[in-house]
């Protein structure tokens, strides 16, 4: 990792300081959400932030404070997350990157970090935190934290949570499709379309009797799960809706 002396010197101090023991990638999966520290970049520039880790990937989503209607991402599409290895200073993989340690690095897909083999760039820009999981707080502690630290006084914390609030992501659909297909894809989500002029909207995979919502011919989708002769989905017009719908009534 290209890191100066000093921050590296840096976080060995905060490190000692902490007491912290590792982290590891295993603690990180899920959805994290951003919540107000002491200047951290939620408070400072963000009103609302998402960071979902899959495996050895972090997808991060910001939401503007003044302006709702901007979402970005630093990260196009996503970042490979790893902890810093103290064997190989300067990785040269991103396979070099450890699943535990107290410095975990990012290494945004922008066409400088890394190629599709994963093979890390010589200009790369990745990015190192030192970072703690239930600081001061028991280890199984729920919902879990974990604190991003830039350096002694600068910090962002996050809180473990089960699932991105619906207003935030009925923003993100209809503010940002470029974000909102990046967001799709690192969920492993798809969408599909209706093609007849009205789809009847069931509360479940197997009920015969409808709901009164239902969607209209060219209305996109989100698939969630399909079963037997149903789909299951999710829609985003005026506020979310999930149901189930037949089949063939959408391609």
């Amino acid at each position: 990792m290209k890191t100066t002396s000093t921050m590296l010197l840096l976080l060995l101090i905060l490190n000692t300081s902490l007491g912290q023991g590792q982290v590891s990638l295993k603690q990180l999966q899920g959805i994290w959400s951003g919540v107000g520290v002491e200047i951290g970049v939620k408070v400072v520039l963000y009103d609302n932030v998402y960071m979902i880790i899959k495996g050895n990937k972090a997808l991060q989503i910001y939401q503007d404070k003044h302006d709702r209607s901007s979402l970005y991402t630093f990260a196009a599409p996503f970042s490979y997350i790893g902890f810093d290895n103290d064997k190989i200073p300067y990785p040269k993989k991103i396979s070099d990157l450890l699943d535990k340690g107290n410095v975990l690095c990012f290494y945004d897909v922008e066409g400088k970090d890394y190629d599709k083999r994963g093979n890390i760039l010589p200009d790369s820009r990745g990015q190192s935190y030192s970072i703690t999981y239930n600081e001061d707080m028991d280890e199984d502690a729920k919902p879990a934290v974990i604190t991003l630290y830039y350096d002694i006084n600068r910090y962002t914390g996050y809180e473990q949570v089960t699932a991105i609030d619906d207003t935030f992501l009925l923003q993100l659909h209809k503010c940002n499709k470029v974000l909102w297909k990046q967001y799709l894809a690192f969920e492993g989500l798809k969408e599909k379309k209706v093609i007849v002029k009205k789809s009847s909207i069931y509360p479940d995979a197997d009920s015969p009797e409808p709901t009164k919502m239902y969607l209209i011919e060219g209305d996109v989708f989100v698939v969630l799960e399909e079963k037997n002769d149903r789909i299951k989905i999710r829609y985003f017009g005026k506020k979310k809706v999930e149901g189930w719908i037949k089949k063939n009534e959408a391609n």
